[in-house]
């Protein structure tokens, strides 16, 4: 993969971008700093009215008031209150660091020295002298970003097969663009209430940041600049359940290690994109061996069976809004198992020239190549033996799969 580079910064890497802390401490507070916060500053909401039977936050070294917010484009959002018992909360991302802008994700180094840098921020600026040490993840949003070799629009199918099976999620994809000729993919995605993975056009985004800040634009290793669309695959872990199931050992902001980002993205792009994409690929060819089967058997008949195949083919898509035959070589492959009554394989092979087929054909758009454009990215961050090469699916998984399947499960 090309390494691709945003003013001096890697881009596609594996890294954490927004992020939500639960359990910050407000330890005590410098009066005279934050008094004149409160005077010069508009990202201060201060509420200090004490009552009997209202809650209060009661920091360590004994200052008390009913509610604070802070929200600075350079720090993010920090909240403090008690309902009933005290609580503290902080967002923050890349953007806060990089000028609005979160195209570079950050590093788990990176990430741990922004939280030292926030903690002395609001220090300086706001007189709050606040502690992460206990903090506990709340959300947490990982991700990659890389250059595509055609427009992001093109991927709806190749994205459709990659979103198709993933487990306990619901699929959507939106569009950008009102009128029907216009609509352009815009994202991909698979949710649920605990997680949601999404693959979007990040240049879309990107387009409009770069230009109204002004910053460089994106280049390659090579100091070549990049025009091609960029996407980014992000997985958003919701609750504080699901961000410890991921980061295998996380408990506090104190467990966290610079590998256990690269680790957690590994588990998830296997689990909810290369697994299922496996299965995908086993139960596609042997529902397209079924379909090949019943035509095959007529061709021996002379029944022009090559045309009325790729038509039940793209009906089958239609119905079902779902990809049955992603790429006319796929098609190939299955039809290569099988000979005409003169023992030929390649009589049974089907020709792009076809009279079957319009020069803008579904079937010959090289989606299989954009597909497997997608996982050799998305391979780059796995370091084990499904690092195979990008035009394969891993053998051995396949052949797991193979054996499910043969027993119904």
């Amino acid at each position: 993969m090309l390494k691709i580079y945003h003013e001096g910064e890697l881009i596609n890497k594996a890294g954490v971008d927004r992020v939500v802390l639960s359990h910050v401490v407000l330890l005590k507070i410098n009066w005279p700093v934050f008094k004149s916060a409160l005077k010069t500053s508009n990202d201060i909401v201060y509420d200090a009215f004490k009552a009997r039977n209202r809650t209060c936050y009661v920091t360590e070294g004994g200052d008390v008031f009913h509610h604070m917010t802070i929200t600075n484009p350079e720090i993010g959002h920090l909240v403090f209150g008690a309902n009933p018992k005290r609580y503290g909360l902080m967002e923050l991302s890349p953007s806060n660091v990089r000028d609005g802008i979160n195209l570079v994700n950050f590093t788990g180094a990176e990430f741990i020295r922004c939280l030292a840098n926030t903690a002395k921020m609001l220090c300086e600026r706001f007189g709050l002298v606040i502690s992460f040490s206990n903090s506990t993840f709340r959300e947490i949003e990982v991700n990659c970003t890389f250059a595509l070799k055609h427009p992001f629009t093109e991927y709806y199918r190749p994205l459709s097969v990659l979103f198709s099976d993933m487990p306990y999620l619901k699929k959507k994809c939106e569009y950008t663009g009102k009128e029907k000729n216009e609509k352009k993919l815009q994202s991909c995605s698979a949710f649920n209430k605990q997680l949601s993975v999404t693959a979007y056009n990040k240049s879309l985004e990107m387009a409009v940041a770069i230009k109204q800040k002004g910053t460089g634009c994106v280049y390659d290793e090579n100091g070549e600049v990049i025009e091609s669309d960029l996407m980014r695959v992000e997985y958003k872990l919701k609750t504080a359940e699901v961000c410890k199931k991921w980061f295998v050992g996380l408990n506090t902001v104190a467990d966290f290690k610079e590998e256990m980002v690269d680790e957690a993205f590994e588990r998830l792009i296997k689990y909810y994109l290369l697994f299922p994409l496996a299965r995908w690929e086993v139960e596609n060819e042997r529902g397209l061996n079924r379909i090949v089967k019943s035509y095959i058997k007529r061709s021996k008949k002379g029944y022009g069976w090559k045309t009325k195949l790729l038509t039940e083919l793209r009906n089958e898509e239609l119905k079902n809004r779902e990809v049955t035959l992603l790429d006319l070589n796929d098609l190939n492959k299955v039809i290569f198992n099988y000979s005409d009554k003169s023992g030929h394989k390649t009589r049974l092979q089907i020709s792009k020239n076809s009279s079957g087929f319009a020069f803008d054909d579904v079937f010959l758009q090289n989606d299989r190549e954009k597909l497997n454009e997608i996982v050799g990215n998305l391979k780059c961050y796995i370091h084990d033996d499904i690092n195979s090469s990008t035009e394969e699916v891993n053998v051995s998984i396949k052949m797991w799969l193979e054996a499910l399947l043969a027993k119904g499960l």
